[in-house]
């Protein structure tokens, strides 16, 4: 009987360190819960965490405009959107933003749009509230848009309905 014991507890021990010795893989990750909040992206450290069960942004799409510019932003799943810039009569600029909540009741979108001088942090505020434009249309968010080594600029738009 002692020697049955030994030789379970061998073969045992041989298993157990033959399974990690042969293994080059790092073990994976346990999957994600169904409550787990989505991992946050690049600089979320001063983003508020999300409410609970929110996993994707508020912002499903958005089309806004001000003098020679339009923007338009796409959901692309989670927190992040596909964007498009266009202004004059260069080429758009295209890249991607990510929500950011912020306090004040505004929507914030944080990223890089890539111009044909390379790429460019943007971020860009959806305030809501009435705005009108300048041909007099009402709009139902003021818009900001902010991206490096340009001027900031402000406009209307709206949320997808």
């Amino acid at each position: 009987m002692k020697n049955h014991v030994a030789a379970v507890a061998a073969a045992s021990l041989l298993v157990l360190t033959g399974a990690c010795a042969s293994s080059s893989e790092v073990p994976s990750p346990a999957p994600a819960t169904p409550d787990a909040e989505p991992l946050p992206a690049p600089g979320a450290a001063k983003r508020k965490p999300p409410v609970e069960g929110e996993l994707i942004s508020p912002v499903i799409a958005f089309r806004g405009k001000g003098p020679e510019w339009n923007l338009e932003v796409q959901n692309t799943g989670g927190w992040t959107h596909k964007a498009t810039w266009a202004w004059g009569t260069g080429p758009a600029a295209t890249g991607t933003l990510v929500y950011a909540p912020g306090d004040d009741g505004g929507l914030h979108l944080d990223g890089t749009l890539t111009t044909t001088e390379g790429d460019r942090p943007t971020k860009v505020t959806l305030t809501p509230g009435d705005c009108v434009d300048a041909d007099n249309v009402h709009h139902d968010h003021a818009v900001t848009v902010a991206i490096a080594g340009l001027d900031k600029v402000t406009g209307c738009g709206d949320l997808a309905k």
